[in-house]
């Protein structure tokens, strides 16, 4: 089960990421490319700052849905 909700977590982040690489791009639709920038910018950020920035939209997620 751990695993299904780290992978579920990493790929929520990534998601949003590629959303917010499309929306800057001005587009509603994310592509291959937005997914690529995504992950190329989030090899340049510390492990550590990954691990924070997971547990900060997970608390954000259990605030919304009332979930643990």
């Amino acid at each position: 089960m751990a695993l299904q909700e780290a992978s579920e977590a990493y790929l929520v982040g990534l998601f949003e990421d590629t959303n917010l690489c499309a929306i800057h791009a001005k587009r509603v639709t994310i592509m291959p490319k937005d997914i690529q920038l995504a992950r190329r910018i989030r090899a340049n950020v510390p492990n550590g700052m990954t691990d924070l920035l997971c547990r900060k939209r997970e608390r954000e997620r259990e605030r919304e849905y009332g979930v643990r």
